[in-house]
This record gives structure tokens, C-alpha cells and sequence, in this order.
């Protein structure tokens, strides 16, 4: 997952409403703000998941760098 990391820093873990949870791995060029991108294995299933709202909880927070 890639989120700006001001936001959710590196190795934080998120519980996603009806996902489950990720792990910050990325920052991503494009992602800015309270908004964060999702790594699917193929392209089919990405573009079926679309732009989605979702509820998102910290579960821990990343240290960062």
C-alpha cells in the first residue's frame, strides 16, 4: 500500500472496512494527503476495484525511515 508518509509513515499498519489490513510500503508519486493506493497482483482485479471511500483505522503506526 502507498500512503504520503506525513500522514501514515512507512511499516504503518491499516484495517481497510472490508479489505482487512495493509502495510505502508510505498509513498507513491501520486498520492498526497488522506488518500492511499492499493497494490493488486493483477491489473483485471485493480481496475474492478476502482476508486472506492473506505473507513480506515491505525492499527499500529509505523516508525518511518
Amino acid at each position: 500500500m502507498a500512503a504520503d508518509w506525513d500522514v501514515l509513515p512507512p511499516g504503518t499498519i491499516v484495517y481497510i472496512e472490508g479489505l482487512g489490513e495493509r502495510i505502508v510500503e510505498d509513498k507513491g508519486g501520486g498520492v498526497n494527503g488522506r488518500h492511499i493506493d492499493l497494490y493488486f497482483d493483477d491489473l483485471d482485479t485493480a481496475l474492478e476495484w476502482g476508486r472506492q471511500k473506505r473507513q480506515v483505522w491505525i492499527v499500529k503506526k509505523g516508525a518511518g525511515e
